[in-house]
């Protein structure tokens, strides 16, 4: 191999690696910076989903529940949670929860 064929896989590797340790750095600071800005899941889902009655405040809590246990993947709870807002803008919560027992139950997680 030349030497200008080494010297350019030099710099190209160097390139990689400084920028694979640039985002390392960057990427805390980033997550500070818009951690704020970025609500919990909980508020997502009772503000987002406009939960108004003690059984629907429930059912959230056991979502957020199955999901800390690992039981209930993340992504059928996003695709509910989008589905309802937009199909049903007006009141979506009751659409996401029989969104969400449907998808489970085909999944054969118990709700």
């Amino acid at each position: 191999m030349s030497k200008q064929k080494k010297a350019k896989r030099r710099r190209v590797m160097l390139g990689c690696v400084l920028a694979f340790t640039l985002g390392m750095l960057v990427q805390p600071l980033l997550q500070r910076a818009h951690g704020a800005e970025v609500a919990s899941l909980r508020d997502q889902l009772e503000k987002g989903l406009q939960v108004r009655f003690e059984r629907e405040f429930e059912f959230v809590d056991l979502v957020l529940a199955k999901i800390e246990n690992e039981e209930l993947p993340l992504v059928l709870v996003r695709a509910s949670f989008k589905w309802a807002r937009e199909k049903h803008d007006e009141y979506p919560f009751p659409y996401f929860e029989r969104a969400l027992r449907t998808l489970a139950r085909r999944k054969k997680i118990d709700l």
